[in-house]
Parts: C-alpha cells; structure tokens; sequence
C-alpha cells in the first residue's frame, strides 16, 4: 500500500473514532440529564425585585420555570389584559403575536375563553411559525382574594397545517394576589413545549423572565386598560 493510503486510512479511522467519541458523549450527557432533578423548585436568580426558580422532574429534559414578583396595578386591569384577545392584546407578552379564531368569547359567568393563536418565531428557532390554541380560565382563591389564571392547551381543535408547528402541551399558571397600597404578588408558572430542542429551551426562555416585572407593570397599566371595571370581582 502507498504512503499517501495509509495516512488517508490513518486519518479516516481517527475521524471515525473521534465521531463516535463525540456521539457517545452526547449519548451519556443526555440520558444523565434526563433522569437527573429534584423534583422541587429551587432558586435560580434573585434580583431587582424578581425571584426565578426552575424545577427538573427526572424523565423530563424541558425545565419548568416560576417567577414571583411585586408589580403596581389593580385586579381589573389584570383581568383586562389577560382577556384582550385582540393581536395588540397577545403581544403583551409575546412579539409576532397574531389573534386568530375565537372558538369561546370571553364572559362572566363561565370565566373563560377559548382562542387561537399564530406566533412569528423570532429569531427563528423553529422552521415554522408556531400556533396554539388555549383556554384561558378565571377563578378566585376565596381565602387570598387571589385572582388565578389558567392557560392551557386545547391542541385538538387546531387542524394540522404547514405553515405552523401546532403546540401539543401547554399549562401555564398566574396568580394576582392583592397587597397593600395597590400593590400585586405576580406569580408565574411556565410548563410548555412549543417545539425548541431542550437544550436550547432551558437557556432561551430562562434569562428573559429577568425583565418580567417591568414588562408586566407596563402592560397592566396601559392607556387603553386604565378605567377597566369587572363585575365579577366586586362579587367575590
């Protein structure tokens, strides 16, 4: 065999085991993360008035993320803002955020609405837009006078299409609950799969809650929700 053969072999059995190397180590670093957690909340961040904690259920490789805080508004302008289900509405919380169909508009006696959605990924970490559908629940703590805040999935009624990755597993969680002098505890909890790989996930979603209590006191004291008056609060 030449000189030139034997180094090609040489390096193409060097590339080959350097491959596999790397491939196993992903392998193992995956299933180690896998089926690592505790299964509890534990702090993350602690910082300007705003605590974030992740919580790792082992067999799960997506974190689920809670982030308490203190914001300046009242519970009518809450309530104001987690129904608006105009596109200006949804992209309170989330850009390239479009309205679509409204399957149950919102009313006070049911407390609840039922509301598709089409999110513009950017940057795009998905090859296709995203769309969702969720129902959105209110209810009362009657001990707390909290208002809670259900958002789930209701993936059934969204049909396939190719413009979208259709979100399977949606349950998020807010808790308004009222303080002295017009103050709110704002606690969220996000546990969803809209389609990112895990380990990018984690890192995305985790730092921007950071800005979270500016973000929300803002959208919950806009202009157009200021005189927002509800009923059903003064009821409970």
């Amino acid at each position: 065999m030449s000189q030139p053969k034997r180094v090609f072999r040489k390096i193409g059995k060097f590339v080959a085991y350097a491959v596999a190397i790397v491939v196993a180590t992903l392998t193992i670093a995956h299933f180690a993360w896998k089926y690592s957690g505790s299964n509890q909340w534990e702090l993350w961040q602690d910082k300007d008035g705003v605590a974030i904690y992740t919580l790792k259920v082992p067999g799960a490789t997506r974190l689920q993320f809670k982030v308490i805080t203190r914001i300046h508004t009242t519970l009518d302008r809450v309530v104001a803002v987690m129904t608006d289900t105009t596109t200006d509405g949804c992209r309170n919380f989330i850009r390239g955020c479009n309205s679509g169909r409204i399957f149950k508009p919102f009313d006070e006696q049911s407390l609840n609405y039922i509301q598709a959605y089409r999110i513009v990924v950017k940057p795009r970490l998905l090859p296709r837009d995203l769309a969702v559908v969720n129902k959105v629940q209110l209810s009362r703590d009657p001990r707390t006078k909290a208002l809670l805040v259900s958002v789930t999935g209701v993936p059934e009624l969204l049909p396939s299409d190719p413009c979208c990755f259709n979100m399977t597993h949606l349950d998020n969680h807010w808790r308004f609950t009222p303080l002295e002098n017009d103050m709110i505890e704002l606690e969220f909890t996000e546990n969803d799969d809209p389609g990112i790989p895990y380990w990018l996930y984690n890192r995305f979603l985790l730092h921007p809650k950071a800005g979270m209590r500016r973000a929300s006191e803002r959208a919950f004291n806009r202009e157009k929700y200021r005189n927002a008056e509800f009923a059903f609060l003064k009821e409970l």
